[in-house]
């Protein structure tokens, strides 16, 4: 896998430390919300030495207006400065009182719980949107998906912070400020994510330039709210607060209800414009999610608000339910191909929360075993055995979850459960396989019969080109004549053969000239499997989709990324395989050949052990030593030729002399040569030719220049006498 560069680590880390910090006000905030729900049925503020309550809602309190608190369960306002905070551990006290000039004691009753479910709801769904943008961020490396996470961070702080001056300490002061900076910045971050996705193309460039104008009314308000927070209002608002506040809480509407409609007007455009097939599906869905998130919130619980209408609990918090799907259908906007991911992590979400349940459980009952087991005088013995049982746990904790994991997988893929699993030992067969064709073919029907997925192609690389591995091209795009017989590699590039895997792209607008990829987009192949063996490039598996159009989930990606690394692995051999099939081949030939010209030699040839004993001999050989080449195998030379010792290697030219059965004799020239082998025992090679007739010629020669030197001397003589 390519590892990330130094800038998106930085960015990563940034998403990160954002989201802890949005995340840890939120908790707070959450804390201080879910401690109004139990309400203390009046007003008070601190004076000096006493709480003055300044309104009664609930008679039943006990409390009048004007009352002076002066005593707590018997302490008093030096000892406990929040008196929320200490009313609320006790569903009963005993106050102190002073109502006029006379001191009372009253038993104060705490009033019954009043739980707002929908600010539970929408503190759940908060948490569910910044996970699901950091999800989405670190999955897509595009800009949207950055802007996108962004866009749930300020989400969450809007849904989960609950802040409202005046301010009692400096984290609510915190917690108002990030909630306000979240509330003015979503406007304008919802239209700058929809005037750059879905996916953006050459003739919307008008829209990019504006993007910037889209934070100045939000650069203006967070002005106003720096004034009012830190100077109350004294540099803008020239400190006329009560007249200042409900202007800037009405600007602030009119911000995003302005910016709300701009973004609904440009999604409008991207979904009625007509558009490729895919950016029009992201649109499509985009809109849904936010019709069916934001439309049961904005009229079952913004605008009862707002009008002061109360509707029945239940109705209001079942509005806040579906604004969960907002998030999603983004999430699978911008993934595209990630649509059913969502269920992989619903799985993973709920393998973990088991997991940790079943952890939970097992360590409660063991430190319940060991604390009825264990007598109380050995605290030493206790913590021993409630240590050792907690490392006990923690160890099964890994296969726990695993076996939780796998049977949720097994009721989430249902029947294709099995048929996934036996991909598996799929791919140990295909090991095996040394045909490509067959390969290719075994391959493309096994995913298609699995996972539904239709069209599958192997191309491997060829030079600088891809070519498919079946040369009858057994899926449709390629039957079909929808892709050439050679596909360029080059215009892939280096990151796509680092890639575990690629997408395919439609074209955004006409193009003279399609790239690879835009036509593999074409023929209806969707994602890319690089295939490698270590750093050598193979070739790359292309699908399509499941069945239906369903785009593979983070599950199929890696159980093909599985499989697809072992058809590497299963090419390598082949091609391996090829290339020591092609040498043997080549040896053969060359064997062949060399025993064509030994055999075609007139010469005699003989190869010779340590021990002079004939390893092999050609025919020559045996014709001269009349003995066929087989019956000379394994016989001394010594035998046959009259030589003792035989010439060394280099020592030039031996002649010796056989008989024949008429008496006559035979004239051989014998020769050695070293042999080069790493076969043991000094194998030699010597070569024997019949110089009979040179013999004989020679022999000639010298007969008659003999007898013309006797005939020249005895005319000699004779001239001499006469």
């Amino acid at each position: 896998m390519v590892e990330m560069s130094n800038k998106r680590k930085a960015a990563a880390l940034m998403a990160l430390l954002l989201t802890v910090t949005v995340l840890a006000i939120g908790a707070v905030s959450a804390q201080r919300k879910v401690e109004t729900f139990q309400p203390l049925g009046f007003s008070s503020q601190a004076e000096a030495g006493h709480w003055l309550v300044t309104s009664v809602a609930v008679r039943e309190t006990g409390l009048q207006a004007g009352d002076q608190i002066l005593l707590i369960n018997g302490e008093g306002f030096g000892r406990t400065e929040d008196l929320g905070q200490v009313l609320r551990q006790r569903a009963s006290s005993e106050l102190q009182v002073v109502r006029g000039e006379t001191l009372h004691a009253v038993d104060f009753h705490l009033p019954p719980l009043e739980i707002d479910f929908s600010y539970l709801i929408l503190a759940l769904i908060a948490c569910g949107y910044v996970f699901i943008g950091l999800y989405t961020f670190t999955r897509h490396k595009e800009r949207p998906a950055l802007l996108f996470y962004f866009w749930c961070l300020a989400s969450t702080a809007v849904y989960l912070i609950a802040a409202e001056p005046p301010f009692d300490s400096g984290m609510a002061r915190l917690a108002y400020v990030v909630e306000a900076v979240a509330r003015i910045l979503l406007a304008p971050l919802t239209l700058h994510l929809f005037s750059i996705f879905p996916r953006r193309d050459a003739t919307e460039s008008r829209l990019r330039r504006w993007i910037p104008f889209y934070y100045l009314p939000a650069a203006f308000l967070l002005l106003l709210q720096a004034d009012l927070i830190n100077f109350d209002g004294r540099l803008l608002l020239r400190g006329k607060l009560a007249a200042a506040v409900p202007i800037l809480d009405r600007l602030e509407l009119y911000h995003l209800v302005l910016f709300s409609l701009g973004a609904a007007a440009v999604l409008g455009w991207r979904l009625y414009r007509p558009r490729a097939h895919e950016p029009h599906r992201q649109a499509t869905w985009v809109a849904l999610g936010m019709a069916a998130g934001y439309l049961p919130f904005l009229f079952l619980y913004l605008l009862p608000r707002e009008l002061g209408t109360s509707l029945p609990q239940l109705l209001t918090a079942s509005a806040v339910l579906p604004l969960a799907l907002v998030p999603l259908t983004f999430a699978y906007a911008i993934l595209r191909y990630k649509l059913w991911d969502i269920g992989v992590v619903v799985r993973d979400t709920l393998s973990l929360g088991v997991t940790i349940a079943i952890g939970a459980i097992g360590f409660s009952l063991a430190n319940l075993a060991v604390s009825r087991i264990v007598p109380e005088d050995l605290p030493l013995g206790r913590n021993l055995l409630v240590f050792a049982s907690g490392v006990m746990i923690a160890g099964l904790m890994i296969p726990t979850r695993r076996g939780v994991s796998n049977s949720l997988e097994r009721v989430q893929y249902r029947g294709a459960y099995g048929r996934r699993r036996a991909l598996t030992e799929f791919g140990r067969q295909i090991m095996e396989e040394s045909d490509l064709e067959r390969l290719s073919i075994r391959v493309a029907d096994e995913l298609r019969a699995s996972l539904g997925i239709t069209p599958v192609a192997i191309l491997r690389l060829k030079g600088r080109s891809l070519v498919p591995a079946h040369r009858g091209h057994p899926d449709s795009a390629h039957r079909e004549g929808l892709l050439e017989p050679f596909l360029s590699a080059d215009e892939f590039p280096p990151a796509f053969w680092d890639a575990e895997l690629n997408s395919f792209e439609a074209v955004e607008f006409p193009a003279s000239t399609l790239s690879t990829a835009h036509k593999l987009h074409a023929a209806g192949y969707r994602y890319g499997f690089p295939l490698k063996v270590r750093a050598n490039s193979l070739g790359v598996v292309v699908t399509g989709n499941k069945d239906g159009g369903v785009p593979l989930s983070s599950d199929d990606v890696d159980l093909l990324r599985g499989l697809f690394n072992q058809v590497a692995l299963a090419i390598e051999n082949a091609q391996l395989l090829g290339q020591v099939k092609r040498q043997l081949d080549e040896v053969s030939r060359l064997q062949r050949f060399t025993e064509q010209i030994i055999e075609s030699s007139p010469a005699g040839i003989a190869v010779l052990d340590n021990d002079e004993r004939i390893f092999s001999a050609n025919a020559a050989l045996g014709r001269l030593l009349e003995e066929s080449p087989a019956e000379l195998a394994g016989r001394r030379l010594r035998d046959y030729l009259p030589s003792e010792p035989l010439p060394k290697p280099g020592e030039g030219l031996r002649e010796v002399s056989l008989p024949n059965q008429d008496g006559s004799k035979r004239y051989l020239q014998l020769s050695v040569a070293p042999l080069p082998t790493n076969e043991p025992g000094g194998h030699r090679v010597i070569v024997v030719q019949d110089v009979t007739e040179r013999v004989a010629m020679e022999n000639a020669l010298k007969e008659k220049d003999r007898l013309a030197s006797l005939g020249m001397l005895a005319a000699g003589v004779a001239h001499e006498v006469t």
